[in-house]
């Protein structure tokens, strides 16, 4: 995986409602290079969207079911939605699709994938496909291969890809728009819900930092208002999947020491002897650490339940910080 940047979330989702009103193609706020394939994919969805056969239920194949379950919330009844990474177990940057995989993808009429290089075998498979209508998570918002590509956890990610998915379900079965308005309004309801609970958190817990062994929440941990205290060097090695050096390492091992944190994030899904050696040292050092996978759960049927869940258990985790 390429070295990615962040990007501001409240920036992207103000370009994306100018992407889903005049279809215009958009760069990320870290002023990446020129998105022509996502201009491509945003002009091959509008387009296939316009001339795609209607079929009730929509099928839906997502590349992952962090988009999945969201994909599934908007369109209800009138959808059949597959995911192909199901697992929290899969590590999805190195997963290699099957020919049954990519035949699902170019035989759906939706297809909903994330883009900025995470799942490039799914976005690969429908570019060229006019029958399938593409919701493609990093092409709504702006981001590039070399952004951050963890966007299901950015508040106004969700909402760009769940607008997107409003319009193009409308689009291929207009006789249920009223329909999947109320799906969307209840989904809606639920995310102003959680950002309520985003922004209590927040508001208790000012001034905290966190480091993270893998960059995976970092839109989620900017929404709860905690900076990112994870040192530069090992970071850069994380996003370009190298191994960090020693001295990175004894940097982020006094970090977690000195207690310069709050909080350890961590990816189970990005298992190594460096991230096990950090984890270890936290908890050696009385540091919670939290756990982050990338795909949802099996515990939960939707992104703001897990989410939800995270904010709680992040919550715990440093009120226990706080007592010690």
């Amino acid at each position: 995986m390429k070295m990615h940047r962040n990007f501001d979330a409240i920036a992207i989702f103000r370009r994306s409602v100018a992407v889903l009103a005049v279809g215009a193609s958009l760069i990320a706020m870290s002023a990446c290079g020129p998105q022509n394939n996502n201009s491509d994919t945003n002009k091959k969805s509008q387009d296939s969207s316009e001339t795609a056969k209607a079929q009730d239920p929509i099928t839906v194949v997502a590349s992952v079911n962090q988009w999945g379950s969201l994909a599934e919330e908007i369109g209800g009844e009138h959808v059949q939605v597959t995911s192909i990474i199901n697992n929290s177990t899969v590590e999805p940057h190195d997963y290699e699709a099957s020919a049954s995989d990519l035949s699902k993808l170019t035989a759906a009429q939706v297809a909903v994938v994330n883009g900025a290089d995470y799942d490039a075998w799914a976005t690969k498979a429908v570019t060229s496909q006019k029958s399938v209508s593409v919701v493609n998570a990093a092409s709504i918002v702006g981001a590039s291969e070399s952004d951050n590509p963890h966007l299901w956890f950015s508040k106004d990610a969700r909402k760009a890809v769940a607008d997107s998915l409003l319009k193009t379900y409308s689009q291929l079965l207009p006789a249920s728009k009223d329909y999947f308005q109320k799906q969307y309004d209840a989904w809606s309801k639920s995310e102003k819900e959680l950002d309520s609970k985003l922004t209590e958190f927040k508001d208790a817990n000012k001034n905290k930092k966190y480091a993270a062994t893998e960059s995976v929440a970092y839109y989620l941990f900017s929404d709860m208002g905690l900076a990112d205290a994870t040192p530069e060097g090992y970071a850069n090695s994380a996003a370009n999947e190298a191994e960090p050096t020693p001295g990175d390492l004894q940097e982020f091992q006094s970090l977690i020491e000195d207690h310069g944190i709050s909080l350890l994030v961590n990816n189970p899904q990005e298992s190594s002897d460096a991230t096990n050696m950090l984890t270890g040292t936290a908890g050696k050092s009385d540091v919670p650490v939290l756990d982050v996978t990338e795909q949802l759960p099996t515990d939960y049927k939707t992104l703001t339940q897990w989410i939800s869940a995270l904010i709680d258990d992040a919550t715990s985790k440093l009120a226990q910080d706080s007592a010690e």
